[in-house]
């Protein structure tokens, strides 16, 4: 019996030991072609050229791999998911979509809101802007430069009655702010609907506007719109109202401010001294000089024209009757004066009975420098149907 339980003992620790080694010892694989063998398996090489085709495929044809932060907006990236390579995504409104939304102005996105405008005040003028010195004064214009000239500052065609005016004045500009003003000023015309002066860029200190504008009567005040902006303006006739313009383009209201200046109606008036002028007249001399002077006291220039009575002045005088010659049209400053001499005579022989003529002649102010000549007659010497303006003097005549 003892020896039975040996000999089972030993059977199956040799069944162990066998076990054992079998699994150790690896079983050989055998690989046909177009298989060859790589480690302890088979792949498949149809080319013969000892690699599996699979690991050729793969070496061919790399798998494409993409990476957020690699520079390249892939197509599986956006702006939401990479915007380090494909940008910061716009939002739905936006400077430069052509719109001017309610957080864009001219200032943040003049793109979409335009340039801002150039706007002005009343305030911005008063501040830096007088007007003075208005006189009357002819004006000579040569192209767009104006200058004071020597002529008459009012003037009326013959047989009309509207009144031309010519007259200056000082805009003194004292600049606050760092931007340049222009100016052009306009005033109510009744032959175009209204005049304009030059327009220009004012200079710091002292400028001269020359202008000339026409009034129904003489006596009428000039109402002169005086018009400034920041931005290189003009103005145009528009049908008869001003328009302001630059470059083509209407101005919009915001970018310019006018003032109203009123200039007074001219004074137009003149002083004879002496006012009464003596001749004396006898039979060895039978004629007289004397002299007198003219002064204009007015505020404007004009020209002057003395007639004395004559011959030729269509009243039918005789040579029984006083004839005088004068001095022709001359122009006179305010407070300018000149000197005039006349000759008069009784030129008959004998000489009337009568001892004693008093006559009346007249200073004319006149509309222009074609009027007046010593042979008109007395409906027209001087031009007095157009005269501006006469005064009186008187003539005394003493026969000894």
């Amino acid at each position: 019996m003892r020896s039975i339980k040996i000999h089972w003992y030993i059977l199956t620790l040799t069944t162990l030991v066998v076990i054992f080694i079998s699994g150790c010892i690896q079983q050989e694989v055998t690989c046909n072609p177009p298989y060859i063998k790589v480690g302890t398996t088979c792949c498949l090489d149809q080319n013969n050229n000892k690699i599996c085709d699979i690991d050729e495929q793969q070496t061919l044809q790399p798998q494409t791999t993409s990476s957020c932060g690699d520079g390249i907006c892939q197509s599986n990236e956006n702006c939401s998911s990479c915007p380090q390579d494909c940008g910061e995504c716009k939002p739905t409104q936006y400077c430069g979509d052509g719109i001017c939304q309610s957080n864009e102005n001219c200032s943040s996105c003049p793109s979409d809101c335009g340039t801002c405008k150039e706007e002005i005040t009343y305030s911005d003028i008063n501040s830096q802007v007088t007007v003075s010195g208005f006189r009357y004064v002819s004006i000579n214009c040569n192209g767009d430069i104006c200058r004071e000239g020597t002529g008459s500052a009012i003037s009326r065609i013959s047989g009309y009655s509207d009144i031309s005016k010519s007259y200056s004045f000082k805009v003194i500009y004292s600049p606050t702010k760092n931007k340049p003003l222009y100016f052009q000023a306009y005033a109510p015309d009744v032959v175009s609907g209204f005049s304009t002066s030059n327009h220009f860029k004012l200079s710091p200190g002292e400028n001269i506007v020359y202008m000339s504008s026409t009034t129904p009567n003489l006596y009428d005040d000039l109402n002169v719109k005086l018009c400034f902006s920041y931005i290189d303006f003009y103005i145009a006739n528009n049908n008869g109202i001003p328009t302001f313009y630059k470059n083509g383009v209407k101005l919009d209201e915001s970018e310019y401010v006018c003032i109203n200046k009123v200039f007074e109606k001219p004074n137009i008036d003149v002083n004879i001294n002496p006012s009464s002028i003596q001749f004396s007249i006898t039979t060895e001399k039978n004629y007289d000089k004397a002299t007198a002077v003219v002064t204009n006291t007015g505020n404007a220039p004009v020209h002057f024209y003395v007639w004395a009575p004559n011959i030729n002045d269509g009243t039918g005088r005789t040579s029984k009757q006083p004839d005088c010659y004068w001095y022709e049209y001359f122009i006179l400053k305010p407070n300018e004066n000149k000197e005039i001499k006349l000759t008069c005579g009784i030129y008959s022989s004998p000489l009337p009975s009568q001892n004693y003529f008093s006559e009346t002649g007249y200073i004319y102010a006149l509309p222009s420098e074609d009027c007046g000549t010593q042979s008109m007659p007395l409906n027209k010497a001087g031009c007095p149907e157009t005269a501006l303006f006469k005064k009186p003097f008187t003539l005394n005549f003493v026969i000894s």
